[in-house]
């Protein structure tokens, strides 16, 4: 999150969805709005943190269309139904130029995929990187930026790596393979 705040100068109205019992309020500077769907999650936020929070659900956010500069959305998507409905929702609620980001656990990682080998299926409903690509690009967000969380020790070092000699669309592949969970931030496309 301090790596994607330096890059894309987060501002303004700020909405975190799932935002649980505000793990990321201390790093979303702005006018803050938290909802998350479990009400237990929404009381505790309420009590630490003096913060506006509601109960409600992302595939139907209780928002007019486009009030915030910028949308958090970490390790909330496998818990959607309908993926394209939660990110058309994003989308609605952003002002032009807004930034939203996505944090979504990667279920073609060969780590998910051993991980299920040895524990079972999980009852999460996992979304592709690829899906998300293509249901953004159909509500009007543009892919700005695409990372991965690298379960591997030294991380930094193979990144810069990637940055100076592969080209960006390798990378894509990279983090499909090899990432345990995938980053992404969007522009709302005036």
């Amino acid at each position: 999150m301090k790596d994607i705040r330096e890059k894309f100068c987060l501002y303004g109205n700020i909405l975190d969805v799932g935002c649980g019992i505000g793990n990321f309020v201390e790093c979303l500077d702005g006018k803050y709005f938290g909802v998350d769907f479990s009400y237990d999650s929404v009381r505790e936020h309420r009590g630490k943190h003096r913060k506006p929070v509601a109960v409600g659900d992302a595939q139907n956010l209780p928002f007019k269309e486009k009030v915030f500069s910028f949308v958090n959305a970490v390790e909330v998507a496998q818990y959607m139904e309908n993926h394209r409905i939660f990110i058309k929702e994003i989308s609605r609620v952003m002002k032009n130029d807004g930034i939203a980001i996505v944090i979504s656990p990667n279920p073609d990682s060969i780590f998910w995929i051993v991980r299920q080998k040895i524990r079972g299926k999980s009852p999460l409903n996992f979304v592709k990187l690829t899906e998300i690509i293509e249901y953004a690009k159909n509500s009007s967000l543009e892919v700005v930026y695409i990372d991965g969380i690298f379960p591997i020790p030294f991380w930094k070092i193979f990144d810069r790596f990637f940055q100076i000699f592969i080209p960006k669309f390798l990378k894509v592949y990279f983090v499909v393979f090899f990432s345990k969970s995938f980053v992404m931030v969007f522009r709302k496309k005036s």
